[in-house]
């Protein structure tokens, strides 16, 4: 019925085994239960012999023995320990007096011990003093850091001159507006945060962000519109200068996302309600007016890429963008940046301009002589406003130089949208290579942002 595998303690059942014991053969379990343990009682003195009254025979040996007026007549055989014939103690040597040992804690080192332990009462309690003033010099401390920023916040939220100067927006009223449409959300979570370092983005909250959503903002537009550096952005701010950069980052390309949203291309109805007078009488079918213009970019190292972003017209490596307006004033139309050595033809059938989604027979499009780009606009029916060329003769024609005047005259309005967009000073100086990842995005808000400054033309 019971087997042990081999090479083991165990014990087991065999397959198949029944029990035999029951209760109607007898069988019952027995009442013996294990005793329980002994009670000691704990040594707490022990006698020692004197030996001047000891026996010659028993001075070889002196075995410990209990006080017997202090320990139980129970557990008295407990403590005695056996002694040999050879070593008994003589009559004498147990009528003698007996040195006593105590082993019980000292008074003196029971003192010590609270006087230790009051001591480190007292430690405790001026650490949690000093706990409550380092928490209070803590706040003041972070308060104190944080007026510079609150300054320079308030100081740009403060009228409408220090609104537009630092943001480029006119009013205080339009900068609330476009943040509200932006929608950071609460303590910036709509935003994905962008890490320099890890080259990844992610929007789990963590610990707290360093600058509210408003900041972070006004941080991001003093950027763009003054091109304050980034040292002096951390001393505004009070943040590192790898956080100002990140922050520039995460807000650019979250405003590249919103402001993208919007759709800037008009239909013809809208059109010719912002247009000017002077252009309904003379081109009232033009819907858009382009031009190219051009930023300048580190120089690359790779020889290859110099030759393709070297501009002849800027004598410099350049990008170049193609951008529209609409009659009235207002980007409708920005590419994305191309090398510098890019023709104005090719920038335009690269660049989705020509798409048919955007088109309807029977509108034009206003450009410079360089926009040659006649033959690609006839299949979808639009024309090309331009002006007149010579074409191998000495001199225009009466028509032709009045035509192109009044071009000029309505393409100026394309420059001066370009010369706000050039107001954002971060493409003053030459542009370095470690902006190039996000320089669409870059010229891209500047465009849209200038959409929100008031309208060029004065209808």
């Amino acid at each position: 019925m019971i087997y042990r595998t081999p090479g083991g303690t165990r014990i087991r059942l065999k397959k198949g085994a029944r029990p035999i014991l029951h209760s109607w053969n007898n069988f019952s379990v027995s009442d013996i239960s294990r005793k329980p343990p002994c009670l000691r009682q704990c040594l707490k003195k022990v006698c020692r012999p004197q030996h001047e009254n000891v026996d010659d025979d028993s001075s070889t040996s002196t075995p410990l023995l209990p006080k017997l007026n202090e320990v139980d007549s129970s557990s008295t055989t407990s403590f005695l320990m056996p002694i040999n014939k050879a070593d008994s103690f003589s009559s004498t040597s147990l009528s003698a007096p007996l040195e006593e040992v105590d082993f019980t804690i000292d008074i003196a080192e029971g003192k010590l011990v609270e006087d230790e332990r009051n001591d480190l009462k007292k430690r405790i309690i001026e650490l949690e003093k000093e706990n409550q003033i380092l928490n209070v010099n803590l706040e003041r401390c972070n308060e104190f850091l944080g007026v510079r920023c609150i300054c320079f916040t308030d100081h740009v939220m403060e009228n409408n001159e220090n609104c537009n100067h630092y943001t480029g927006f006119p009013s205080i009223n339009i900068l609330k507006a476009v943040l509200e449409f932006l929608d950071p959300g609460e303590n910036g979570r709509n935003i994905i945060l962008y890490n320099n370092k890890k080259k990844t983005t992610s929007s789990s909250t963590g610990r707290p962000r360093a600058l509210k959503p408003l900041d972070a903002f006004i941080l991001t537009l003093t950027r763009l519109r003054r091109n304050f550096d980034l040292h002096h952005l951390s001393f505004l701010y009070n943040i590192s200068e790898g956080t100002v950069s990140n922050t520039v980052n995460t807000c650019i390309n979250f405003m590249y996302i919103r402001l993208g949203s919007i759709c800037i291309w008009p239909s013809m109805e809208q059109v010719r309600k912002t247009m000017p007078q002077s252009m309904k009488e003379k081109f009232p079918t033009v819907k858009c007016i382009i031009d190219c213009v051009e930023f300048k970019v580190e120089t690359p190292s790779e020889l290859f890429m110099h030759k393709v972003m070297y501009s002849d017209y800027k004598i410099h490596t350049t990008v170049k963008v193609l951008v529209g307006i609409a009659p009235g004033g207002g980007f409708t139309f920005i590419s994305n940046a191309y090398p510098g050595s890019i023709s104005d033809k090719e920038i335009v059938i690269k660049s989705g301009f020509l798409s048919q989604a955007l088109w309807n027979p029977g509108e034009s499009v206003m450009s410079d002589r360089g926009f040659t780009i006649a033959e690609y606009l006839r299949p979808l029916g639009v024309n090309l406003v331009l002006p007149s060329f010579l074409k191998g003769r000495e001199q225009f024609t009466i028509e032709e130089t009045v035509l192109s005047q009044q071009i000029a005259n309505e393409r100026i309005h394309v420059e001066r949208m370009i010369q706000r967009l050039k107001c954002y000073h971060i493409f003053d100086y030459v542009i370095p290579m470690n902006m190039m990842g996000s320089l669409n995005q870059i010229i891209s808000v500047a465009a849209l942002l200038s959409n929100f400054q008031d309208p060029i033309i004065k209808i």
